[in-house]
């Protein structure tokens, strides 16, 4: 209180008011400061504090060299973002404005240069930039008057707000970048594409370091480009705090000043990281199946010309033993071929079951069998022990029976074993077919029934397949109303079960 004692005795009239702005400002101690004390005050400075602090709309005064700060009660009240506004009061607005300043002080700066005011347009508030003439004819200061939008523009924030709401019901996150002040608003929805709360507040710089240091020069040339053409669109990857990596797509547009010079980039993001990963997943798929299709082509041709020499042509076991090898690689060329058809049915819906009862143990056996002749690294061990017949699409199934044989022989190869095994649990008949190889970790395990997954495990990728044995196993088996799953741990061995309804005929 003494010090607002002492002020009052300057008997200043424009500070006697009752509202915490003038509280603040009598109680500063303005001897201290390049101002002096306020009865000495230039009366152009008096007369727009008493109409600054008496105003009912937001205003605030930037005087003097130092643009010292002057505000009022509404810009304290209507202006949420503005904290600690007591500690502005008084202060060089290059110390009180460390965030804005740089946007603010170039049109301060223009205004006291030509003497002209400006008036610009936002979305909550338009701000008008007046100056204002001291006793030498001078502009000494710049009084910003803050007008709220909103009561004008009902619509437009009804719409803003059916936007935000459509932004978190889609996960777009929609932005607004600064191009002067390098600074940026946003929806929270992009806060949760960055891995954040929605309520966390980060700046721009804070935002550009979560992308992946590999793909910084990706965004800076995205942003050259949207400087040149005014369209901007960035696909890259973004680092997440618990280090995991997620590809994002940006597109936005430049805004241009009525200098034509780029002040904003409005865009939106969208995560793609799925998109992303099943893309990798298809080249990948390309790769190995080209792969996969190449060896087979190249030992078929390797006999038919060694056919073609004319060799050997009246040894008839030699001849033989060369067409069963040719066979041979025709019909994997084959099973793989039937199973890029089988994927494309599947991704259509295409898919036609021919149900029949059967007997499963017959059909186990007759693959047995079929792997016993063709298979001389491996034993096939079969227990039977369903007596009842189920009803499925016969061929269906035993693709199924094949593929997982045939995944046990593939990851077992220093194993000499693989057990088969039947039983019947209730209305089900349940199948296990069991290998002593190299196993899966237990994270794999949920995601080796997905199209194209192969483990990244060096020992799993050296076997040879590309990803869509168990993905069409596991769609079977949904449309026979079945099951299946895994048993499995690293260097011990695979279990692999699926289970079928009994036929109720």
């Amino acid at each position: 209180m003494g010090k607002e004692e002492n002020l009052t005795d300057y008997r200043v009239g424009f500070l006697k008011g009752a509202d915490e702005c003038t509280k603040v400002i009598r109680s500063i101690d303005w001897n201290q400061t390049s101002l002096g004390a306020p009865n000495n005050w230039p009366q152009s400075l008096k007369t727009t504090l008493s109409i600054l602090l008496s105003a009912k709309v937001p205003m605030a005064l930037f005087w003097g060299p130092e643009y010292i700060q002057f505000h009022n009660d509404s810009y304290v009240s209507e202006l949420s973002w503005e904290t600690r506004h007591e500690a502005k009061i008084g202060q060089a607005a290059a110390d009180s404005h460390t965030r804005n300043w740089p946007c603010i002080k170039p049109l301060v700066d223009l205004v006291i240069a030509d003497g002209e005011g400006l008036y610009i347009e936002d979305l909550s508030f338009n701000f008008c930039y007046s100056a204002v003439v001291d006793e030498t004819d001078s502009v000494a200061g710049v009084i910003i008057t803050y007008l709220d939008s909103s009561s004008k523009t009902g619509d437009v924030s009804n719409a803003e707000e059916r936007l935000r709401m459509a932004s978190d019901a889609t996960g777009i996150g929609s932005w607004d970048i600064d191009l002067n002040c390098n600074s940026i608003t946003y929806t929270p929805t992009l806060m949760e594409l960055l891995g954040m709360d929605r309520d966390d507040r980060l700046t721009l710089e804070e935002i550009n370091a979560l992308t992946h240091p590999n793909d910084k020069s990706i965004t800076d040339s995205a942003l050259m480009c949207a400087l040149e053409t005014g369209y901007y669109h960035c696909e890259s990857r973004i680092v997440w705090l618990d280090d995991s990596v997620h590809w994002m797509s940006s597109t936005g547009k430049v805004i241009y000043d009525e200098y034509e010079f780029p002040s904003r980039l409005l865009g939106t993001t969208v995560d793609i990281t799925e998109n992303k990963i099943e893309q990798m997943e298809k080249n990948d798929f390309i790769a190995i199946a080209s792969h996969e299709l190449k060896t087979p082509l190249t030992s078929i041709k390797a006999y038919v010309q060694m056919l073609k020499s004319g060799r050997r042509l009246d040894d008839p076991d030699y001849v033989i033993n060369l067409a069963t090898r040719a066979e041979s690689q025709v019909n994997r060329m084959t099973k793989l071929i039937y199973s890029f058809l089988d994927m494309s049915r599947i991704e259509s819906g295409h898919v036609d079951l021919q149900m029949e009862p059967f007997m499963l143990d017959d059909l186990i056996s007759e693959v047995v069998k079929d792997y016993m002749i063709h298979t001389s690294t491996h034993a096939l061990l079969f227990s039977p022990g369903i007596a009842e017949k189920i009803e499925g699409d016969r061929s269906r199934i035993g693709q199924v029976i094949d593929n997982l044989v045939s995944n046990a022989i593939k990851y077992s190869p220093l194993s000499k074993m693989v057990e088969i095994s039947s039983m019947t649990v209730g209305e089900e008949a349940i199948v296990s077919i069991k290998d002593y190889g190299i196993g899966i970790d237990h994270k794999h395990q949920s995601k080796v029934f997905e199209r194209f997954y192969r483990a990244d495990d060096q020992k799993a990728r050296n076997a040879v397949g590309f990803g869509i044995g168990l993905y069409l196993s596991a769609d079977i088996m949904k449309r026979h109303n079945g099951g299946i799953w895994i048993e499995s741990a690293p260097g011990e061995g695979t279990t692999f079960h699926f289970s079928l309804p009994l036929s109720r005929s």
